[in-house]
């Protein structure tokens, strides 16, 4: 069973392990504090910072629920295939 899924990434362009996590099911999602993950996970999910070690992950976790299922109604591989076919489709 698992508790969360870790993500203290340094760098990182979009989020696409954290998204495969919550549709695979995680129930919570922890990332880095960077500019990036907040614009991609708003509030649902929960942030640290990746150069300081978190003593209680367990402490961490337990703090609130977040509801990580609803970064998957905006970010979909169905949802992106379907953008990328109307603006090609304006260039033919």
């Amino acid at each position: 069973d698992c508790k969360a899924f870790l993500f203290p990434s340094i760098y990182e362009g979009f989020g696409i392990p954290p998204l495969e996590a919550i549709s695979a099911g995680a129930k919570r999602v922890v990332v880095s504090d960077t500019e990036v993950m907040y614009e991609v996970f708003g509030e649902s999910v929960d942030y640290i910072e990746p150069f300081k070690p978190v003593a209680n992950i367990e402490e961490l976790i337990s703090k609130h629920s977040t509801i990580c299922s609803s970064v998957l109604e905006r970010y979909s591989w169905k949802k992106s295939a379907g953008l990328i076919k109307e603006t090609l489709r304006r260039f033919m």
